[in-house]
């Protein structure tokens, strides 16, 4: 049987390890660390190198290792491949280009720190031709943990125009929230979540080796 290690700062890390186990016939481990709030005063360097020492025991034992928390597999997930050339990794590792291929406006709703690691601009900065806006998903989980409106926020400002388009989910807790996002959206937009991401990328990876059947 395949192993799976889930690597994660919160709660949310849970959750992905139980969508996988009912998705893929696997045996998932769980390494959550805590301390998600302290997570955004480190430095890049503090990142890479608590996550490096966090999964050393782990690498060679398990199959695949998932970087769970966005913003230290934007920042991390390339150094750890350095590293640890050995062992797989799924993080930020899917194409923001071939993601918003078929629109024009797109809404990244993610961490602000996260939309301003070098990996990301690279990723926008390959999407020619699409409308990427971000905004903070500190606010938009604010505003879904609220009995607001959304049309009573100046955050209706940032889906103007969306209609037709994207909303990219870069936020494990906003994740676990999705259905409550949706309810307090109501535009008609395709929403596409980092969660559902990792687990299509871990179906491609594993593709030849199980499937359980739909």
């Amino acid at each position: 049987m395949k192993k799976v290690l889930i690597f994660d700062y919160g709660f949310s890390g849970w959750k992905l390890g139980s969508l996988i186990e009912k998705e893929f016939p696997v045996e998932v481990k769980r390494l959550i660390i805590g301390g998600e709030e302290d997570l955004h005063h480190q430095t890049n360097w503090e990142i890479r190198e608590n996550a490096k020492v966090a999964l050393e025991p782990f690498v060679g034992n398990v199959d695949v290792i998932i970087l769970a928390n966005p913003l230290v597999a934007m920042i991390a997930e390339d150094y750890l491949k350095l590293e640890f050339p050995e062992q797989k990794f799924i993080g930020y590792g899917w194409n923001l280009p071939d993601l918003v291929r078929d629109t024009k406006q797109v809404l990244v709703i993610a961490p602000e720190r996260l939309g301003r690691t070098e990996q990301y601009q690279k990723m926008k900065a390959e999407c020619q031709g699409v409308n990427i806006k971000e905004t903070d998903s500190q606010r938009w989980l604010d505003l879904v943990k609220s009995d607001i409106n959304l049309e009573d926020t100046d955050l209706i400002e940032d889906i103007k125009g969306l209609t037709g388009g994207k909303m990219v989910l870069y936020n494990a807790r906003l994740v676990l929230m999705e259905n409550r996002l949706k309810e307090k959206v109501k535009w008609k937009v395709e929403v596409v979540d980092f969660f559902g991401i990792i687990i299509e990328i871990l179906g491609r990876e594993f593709a030849h080796d199980f499937r359980k059947a739909s």
